[in-house]
């Protein structure tokens, strides 16, 4: 069946959640909450055409024209009053109606390692459901996306990489040439090329697995959770959009495009709540590692990730970061709440993470708390905290990194303790004192604002995590621990 079937007569979506079956296809955008998914009163057919991917079709904060381009089988087919995206298909796409979410699995499975923390401590994914363990990609595809509650078992590798075949479209290279090691950029997102740097060389023919620009899906109440060191997912990522109460742990992403910027990102949390991501390697990914944006994400929690920015190809070439990923994680949605603990990052030269997105009425909650980070450049900068961005820091250790908090795009919202200091702005917002920072060999977060802990977004919320010291037993705790194949 066509998307376009389940259309009425006067081009308006049927109050209907759709999805896709096939593995190598994509959904149609879908709202930020399932149940109310492809009503009449939010979504309107937008013109026939192919745009690039992660272009947007109309609606606020829309940039660029709205025309199409070539070379990419991308169609838009719905927007609404604040968001649109336009999705690859292929003529193996078969949307078919599908029911919302239906309630949550009470308990976890007893395959998850540990329990939640923070914001996300109330998840648990598929719950006691059997485990299955796809032979194929085409099964974790199907598994993904049904509307089941699932605990899916990842016991091999799945290669992505050729299973949608390569495009070419042109693109551009803002920072150098492929063959110097530069990362250059698809002629996607949104028109990215023209519109941030209309003075960079145009380049023709660029050739990109096209898996990669085509995240898998995935159905609310999931679980899926790799064995031993087993579980890698290789050329594609994992979206989560307008999906609720998932689980991925011990499971590494890889090899995403990562010469091209727009080639693809990590994981994707797309106006989702109640997703815990634990104990997963990201390396080698053409663009954000995790991104967490597009309408309200709550009760979000990021745990034990390493995140590996190691990288043949970066926009840092020819500097001493040259080795270093500079797009690590991006925290924009309209109202987040976010825990992100026990994370380790090297190799990284920027957003790491960056929260905010310059937009005054949006508000990213973000407890950073107990992560690690180790520079191996000293023009890496870690924190990018822009408007809307509201951040307590607390209880990590920062190593070899000169500037901590950048503010070229200037600074939102961020608190951090200040060494021993009675620390009675954190007993009122959090319930208890804050612990310092340990920045060893580092810059300074040249900033503490006690306005950030009077955001009422703080007050919303109890299952604030737990911060240890942040000292070298900390530091070889999370260095020890953070990836897959650590359970």
């Amino acid at each position: 069946m066509h998307a376009m079937s389940l259309l009425g007569a006067a081009g308006v979506a049927s109050a209907s959640f759709i999805s896709t079956r096939a593995s190598n296809a994509s959904d149609p955008w879908a709202d930020w909450n399932e149940e109310t998914a492809f009503t009449t009163s939010n979504f309107t057919v937008t013109p026939k055409g192919v745009l690039n991917a992660y272009d947007r079709c109309g609606g606020i904060g829309h940039y660029g024209p709205t025309a199409c381009s070539q070379g990419v089988n991308i169609t838009c087919t719905f927007h609404n009053d604040y968001y649109s995206q336009c999705w690859p298909v292929t003529d193996a796409d078969a949307p078919v109606q599908q029911k919302p979410a239906g309630p949550k699995p009470a308990r976890l499975s007893p395959l998850v390692h540990g329990k939640p923390v923070g914001f996300a401590s109330g998840v648990t994914g598929g719950g006691d459901a059997e485990p299955v363990r796809p032979k194929d990609v085409d099964e974790l595809s199907d598994l993904l996306q049904d509307p089941e509650p699932r605990v899916i078992v990842l016991d091999k590798t799945f290669n992505f990489t050729d299973a949608m075949g390569t495009g070419v479209i042109d693109g551009c290279k803002p920072w150098g040439e492929l063959e110097d090691k530069c990362q250059v950029a698809l002629g996607l997102g949104g028109d990215w090329c023209n519109r941030e740097k209309p003075d960079a060389p145009k380049v023709q023919g660029l050739v990109f697995n096209k898996a990669g620009i085509s995240p898998l899906w995935i159905r609310s109440h999931k679980t899926i959770i790799g064995e031993g060191d087993k579980g890698i997912i290789v050329g594609r990522s994992i979206r989560m959009m307008g999906v609720e109460n998932i689980i991925i742990q011990n499971v590494k992403f890889t090899s995403i495009n990562e010469q091209y910027v727009w080639g693809g990102d990590g994981l994707d949390v797309w106006g989702a709540n109640n997703i815990w991501l634990d104990h997963i390697t990201i390396s080698r990914i053409g663009r954000q590692m995790v991104v967490v944006h597009e309408g309200s994400n709550q009760n979000i929690t990021i745990s034990s990730i390493h995140f590996d920015g190691f990288t043949e190809y970066s926009s840092k070439c020819g500097t001493e970061s040259s080795t270093s990923h500079y797009w690590g994680s991006k925290f924009s949605g309209q109202d987040d709440s976010i825990t992100f603990i026990n994370n380790y990052m090297d190799h990284f030269s920027g957003r790491a993470p960056q929260v905010g997105d310059k937009n005054e009425s949006s508000v990213s909650l973000t407890h950073v708390v107990n992560n690690v980070w180790e520079a191996v450049s000293s023009k890496a900068h870690a924190f990018e905290v822009l408007t809307g961005g509201v951040v307590l820091a607390e209880g990590n250790f920062i190593y070899n990194t000169s500037t901590v908090l950048d503010n070229s795009h200037g600074v939102g919202l961020v608190y951090t303790p200040q060494g021993n200091v009675d620390d009675s702005s954190c007993t009122k917002a959090i319930g208890r004192p804050c612990v310092p920072n340990n920045l060893l060999q580092s810059g300074s977060f040249n900033t503490s604002k006690p306005a950030t802990l009077d955001v009422p977004a703080w007050k919303e919320h109890s299952n604030y995590a737990v911060a240890e010291p942040a000292d070298e037993k900390l530091r070889e705790k999370v260095k020890a621990s953070a990836g897959f194949g650590k359970l």
